[in-house]
């Protein structure tokens, strides 16, 4: 026979003819009665033909992709679902998405699943889109100080910002602040991590310390009376914001006489108490930088 024409049909009890499209809705199997046929010569034939049409439904695919920043890890895909079918990325047929060596931009992501059972087959796509990521810097001052010169000067020196988060390792937060002063209440070593965040929501973090020193200041008293009053007993000198110091005492003909590191004189020389008089020092004082500071003058031993 030639080429079919028309057919006559019945679907749920609805009478199909002239090669109208037999459409199943719902998506179900049914059972189609095909009652006849005729070709492109004109014949005709009877047929009273039930055929079961068995419809599957295609599989659900869902894939989840995010936006990614250059400078993030390369990675492979495996949001597809369900598991076990194929990704293209960019029409290529791979699952690594190899950031480091992809262009900015979006990039086209393809999944492709077979049912093993009906071999039905789906695809579903997605854009991951590789944005560029900010460059964090800032600046600070001054540096080192301490305590009477604790105020520090922060500025932003990024470029394309849309927000940005300062963490001053006091416990202060500020945020979107492109310069400002903070002054810190107290001696240490601070941390401080400074956020920023573009218009692709793409972040970068730089950190780096600030050293706030103790005051530094050093008395030295220029008399002594080591008769255990529990007052002015000892020589030696009252420091803050320092690491260390040593004292050498010596007599009136340049003897050394006395010799002490962070501590002090008592007033005797070779467990004897000395004569009253005056005695000579040299004391040598370090910061909290180890940076020394000599002091040198005369002392009075009294009773």
């Amino acid at each position: 026979l030639g080429k079919i024409l028309s057919n006559i049909s019945r679907l749920n009890g609805l009478l199909i003819t002239e090669q109208t499209p037999i459409i199943l809705q719902p998506n179900f199997s049914n059972e189609v009665t095909i009652i006849s046929m005729t070709d492109n010569n004109g014949c005709t034939s009877i047929f009273n033909q039930d055929v079961h049409i068995e419809v599957n439904q295609l599989p659900q695919l869902n894939l989840n992709t995010e936006d990614i920043c250059i400078g993030e890890s390369s990675f492979t895909l495996n949001s597809g679902y369900p598991e076990g079918g194929e990704y293209f990325i960019d029409n290529i047929n791979t699952n690594f998405f190899d950031v480091e060596n992809f262009t900015t931009g979006p990039h086209t992501v393809r999944y492709e699943y077979t049912d093993t059972i009906t071999s039905c087959s789906n695809t579903i796509e997605d854009i991951i889109t590789i944005s560029e990521s900010p460059d964090a810097d800032f600046s600070f001052g001054p540096q080192t100080t301490d305590l009477e010169n604790s105020s520090i000067y922060f500025k932003n020196r990024s470029s394309d910002i849309e927000s940005s988060i300062w963490n001053l390792g006091d416990g202060t937060i500020i945020n979107n602040s492109l310069s400002f002063w903070h002054t810190y209440n107290d001696t240490g070593t601070f941390i401080i991590t400074y956020t920023v965040i573009n218009e692709y929501n793409c972040t970068d973090a730089i950190t780096n310390n600030i050293i706030i020193n103790p005051t530094y200041s050093t008395f030295i008293p220029s008399a002594f009376s080591p008769n255990n009053d529990n007052k002015n007993d000892v020589f030696q000198p009252y420091v803050m914001g320092t690491n260390k110091y040593t004292i050498l005492i010596f007599n009136r003909w340049g003897l050394l006489i006395h010799e002490s590191e962070n501590s002090f004189w008592d007033g005797k020389v070779n467990n004897q108490l000395a004569q009253t008089g005056v005695y000579s020092y040299s004391i040598t004082v370090y910061d909290i930088n180890n940076k020394p500071y000599l002091y040198t003058g005369l002392v009075t031993l009294l009773d």
